[in-house]
């Protein structure tokens, strides 16, 4: 007579055994692979030191050396993988592991295409300049450290939208182009996001111009600070890995008002990725395509351009 009970209860313990409980990026210079470990890849509820390296020795066909390092956000620098470990999860306090391998053959990584724009420092918008530095050639860093297409096409369409008094946060700001641009065009407050290891790189940009409107906090979508309200929320070029779709949708409601305008700009990279971050978008906000041709910017058929607004 229960067996609806027993079969929903077989069918909610295959979908959590199948949950996605950690994923390890695997940087390269513009370019990363990401692992995804599930709930029944281990044999309990934690992952172990011993077993993470086993998974990832399978997953590079036991071509991995020994020398496996994570980065430690609080140590702000790569630790070794200690296959002692008891629980990775807890040692690192996160769900998303910046993994350095060394080893005599590397990874296939994720392909990047090429930019649509030229870019170059100082950036002019309309009579104004910007000095942004870059960190190329730092295959640590990952892609956060670079200027792409996305960043370069939203920090020129602030130049035709209304920013003074407005107080505006960038989630995932990278180089801070787009947030330090709308400093520049008059915003009463901007707030520049991202992970611990590129906030320097976000404060040596905002020291180089002496914008004193600007401040530089270290935000993970995965355990997102709850940082204020704003009337303007800007993403450049954080629609890449779809293990980052749902933390990224999670922290912009976190974030949003019904009065917040959000700007969100990014290169499609692959297929799954933009058909979830579509999706979950459109549950939560109004979402309208921005025409920039409208004011005489162009862009490739792979760039998106959205203003949303919560519903």
């Amino acid at each position: 007579m229960h067996h609806d009970d027993d079969n929903d209860h077989i069918a909610m313990k295959a979908e959590n055994d199948d949950r996605v409980v950690l994923v390890c990026v695997i940087e390269r210079e513009n370019s990363s692979v990401n692992i995804r470990v599930r709930q029944s890849d281990l044999e309990g509820e934690d992952c172990s030191g011993e077993k993470l390296r086993e998974i990832l020795s399978q997953q590079f066909h036991k071509e991995v050396a020994t020398d496996i390092e994570i980065y430690d956000n609080l140590l702000d620098e790569y630790v070794s993988l200690d296959s002692s470990e008891s629980d990775v999860l807890q040692r690192f306090n996160s769900r998303l592991l910046r993994v350095r391998i060394q080893q005599s053959r590397a990874p296939a990584p994720l392909a990047i295409t090429g930019r649509y724009y030229s870019f170059q420092s100082p950036f002019c918008i309309g009579d104004k300049q910007l000095i942004i530095h870059e960190w190329t050639n730092q295959s640590n860093m990952g892609t956060g450290a670079n200027v792409w297409d996305g960043a370069i096409l939203l920090a020129r369409y602030l130049h035709h939208i209304q920013l003074d008094h407005k107080r505006v946060l960038e989630l995932g700001a990278g180089c801070g182009l787009v947030g330090l641009t709308a400093s520049l065009l008059g915003a009463e407050s901007v707030v520049l996001t991202d992970l611990p290891h590129i906030v320097p790189l976000l404060q040596c940009n905002v020291n180089s111009n002496r914008l004193s409107n600007v401040e530089c906090v270290a935000c993970d979508w995965y355990q997102p600070k709850q940082l204020g309200t704003f009337d303007v929320i800007l993403v450049a070029d954080c629609v890449w890995m779809e293990d980052l779709v749902t933390p990224l949708l999670s922290t912009l409601k976190r974030m949003t008002t019904k009065s917040t305008i959000v700007y969100i700009t990014y290169q499609r990279r692959g297929k799954g990725t933009h058909l979830a971050f579509w999706k979950g978008l459109h549950e939560t906000f109004d979402v309208h395509d921005v025409d920039t041709s409208a004011v005489g910017l162009e862009k490739p058929s792979n760039l998106y351009f959205f203003q949303c607004q919560r519903k």
